[in-house]
């Protein structure tokens, strides 16, 4: 069996693979690596892939499977991404090829949830303003009566997938009240998932009624601007908004000028551009900490050991524990 490994050589190559796990690579078949520092072109993938490729170990840059990509007689039968999302990597096409499609997708999710449990509490705990204050000189900064504290809060989930899921199992043990809102979510399905504990209610209710709000809406055109100018406003005084979603989904110049009125603070990972602009506004709020898209940066090298684990599945003919089924693919996050 032959296999291709599209990630190119460099900084990002070290952080996800290691020489044991090419051995174990190695030992299920002829693999061909992207010897380059570049991200294959389509061409340079479809030229790969016409060599009789039938798993392809994909990461992030790797361009889309396609009908340009693909051709017709394409030995291709596996594609194991160990990264996030699939929804620009793979197509319709390649379902319609009954090409299986896996993802660590679920894995990085509980790392993100893992982000979102330190940023909600350093928000509720000031501990980045603490730090700097120390740090400036101030000798014993007098914060008591602004520090928060978790238990007890009502919180709303804005999505509910497999970030959300695995962040309500952290948030459990600290007695919080979790309420979600999600339009491919139903009660039964919140019953059956072991999430009966979770209330599903309204966007609007979502919004306006509770003390954290924590952004999990996949990035689609339909989410595009989802927190606007008036979703905005029904966020309660006093309240924590959290978004490692994408940067898109809130209107970025509507969210400068509500925090602006120091209403409520903001946690924020994403950003509508990325690298955050130098000049952009928000660098000066005191009311929201930034953090450069680091949600996930933990997972490393977990999403290519997943990912063997399924090439070792589909390898022996056995059930995939992380396939992404064409349903789940059109619902993913994609770069718009």
């Amino acid at each position: 069996m032959k296999i291709l490994v599209t990630l190119e050589q460099g900084r990002t190559w070290d952080i996800y693979y290691s020489p044991e796990i090419c051995a174990k690579l190695e030992s299920f078949g002829e693999v061909t690596y992207n010897k380059s520092a570049k991200p294959f072109t389509p061409d340079e993938l479809k030229h790969h892939l016409e060599e009789g490729i039938t798993v392809c170990l994909t990461h992030w840059g790797c361009p889309s499977f396609n009908e340009t990509t693909l051709s017709e007689n394409t030995s291709l039968r596996f594609i194991a991404h160990g990264a996030g999302t699939v929804a620009d990597l793979v197509s319709d096409y390649v379902y319609q090829k009954g090409i299986k499609v896996s993802s660590s997708n679920d894995v990085m999710a509980k790392f993100v949830a893992e982000g979102c449990m330190a940023y909600i509490l350093s928000a509720l705990r000031l501990v980045p303003e603490a730090d700097r204050l120390m740090k400036q000189g101030e000798k014993w900064p007098y914060l008591r009566p602004r520090i928060d504290c978790l238990y007890y809060k009502k919180i709303s989930l804005i999505g509910f997938g497999a970030v959300a899921r695995n962040l309500c199992k952290l948030l459990r043990p600290f007695e919080v009240y979790i309420q979600t809102c999600d339009p491919f979510i139903t009660k039964e399905d919140l019953e059956s998932s072991g999430f009966g504990d979770v209330k599903l209610v309204s966007f609007e209710e979502a919004l306006s009624t509770a003390g954290i709000v924590s952004l999990h809406a996949a990035l689609t055109p339909e989410t595009v601007g989802l927190i606007g100018e008036a979703e905005l406003k029904m966020i309660s005084d006093g309240a924590l908004l959290l978004n490692t979603s994408r940067g898109k989904v809130i209107d970025e110049k509507a969210l400068v000028a509500e925090l602006s009125k120091r209403r409520f603070r903001a946690v924020l990972d994403v950003f509508e551009k990325e690298p955050l602009p130098l000049e952009s506004p928000l660098r000066a709020l005191d009311n929201v900490i930034l953090i450069p898209h680091l949600g996930g940066s933990s997972s490393k090298q977990y999403l290519t050991l997943a990912m063997l684990e399924e090439i070792e599945c589909f390898l022996k003919g056995e059930p995939l524990r992380h396939e992404v089924s064409s349903t789940a693919y059109s619902r993913m996050t994609r770069h718009l």
